[in-house]
Formats: structure tokens, C-alpha cells, sequence
């Protein structure tokens, strides 16, 4: 994914105000920022490998969904339109 790209969740998930690890509880508890629906849109802001500044070793995102700028495991998200521009 790339950044101005349109995704979509496909799953519900936690979103972040900074991506967090599997074992942070105090992180987790401390950067969440809620909880994406299945099926809402947003808008990638981040570079692919922009996570990788991070300690963490899964893939994250940030996105713009609902007026709110918040990071999602990237594994989450799944384009709306393809290549030859066909809404999916």
C-alpha cells in the first residue's frame, strides 16, 4: 500500500495513536485509540516502510479514518480499487 492509497478494514481491529507489540500491555493500554469497523474506509498517510522506524517487527499503517490520524496492523486493510480502477 502506498501513501494516498484508498483501503478499506477488512476486519474489526484496535487502532493506535503509535503502532504497539504484541507483549506491551502498558503501550497498548496507553496508545489505543478505539476500534476500526469492518468495512469502513480510509486513507493510507504513511510510507510502506515507515513502521520500520518503529521496534516492532509486524507491519503497521497509518491511516486517516474518521477525521482521526491512527495507526492499524497493516494485514487489516485490503485496497477498494484495483489496478484497472474497478471499485471491489
Amino acid at each position: 500500500m502506498a501513501k494516498g492509497d484508498l483501503v478499506c478494514i477488512s476486519h474489526g481491529t484496535a487502532m493506535y495513536d503509535q503502532p504497539v507489540g504484541v507483549g506491551d500491555q502498558v503501550g497498548g493500554i496507553r496508545h489505543y485509540a478505539g476500534l476500526a469497523q469492518k468495512g469502513q474506509t480510509c486513507v493510507v498517510l504513511s510510507d510502506p516502510d515507515d513502521w520500520k522506524s518503529t521496534v516492532w517487527s509486524a507491519p503497521w499503517t497509518q491511516v486517516l479514518l474518521d477525521g482521526r490520524v491512527v495507526w492499524v496492523k497493516s494485514h487489516f486493510l485490503v485496497h477498494l480499487v484495483q489496478a484497472d480502477n474497478i471499485v471491489v
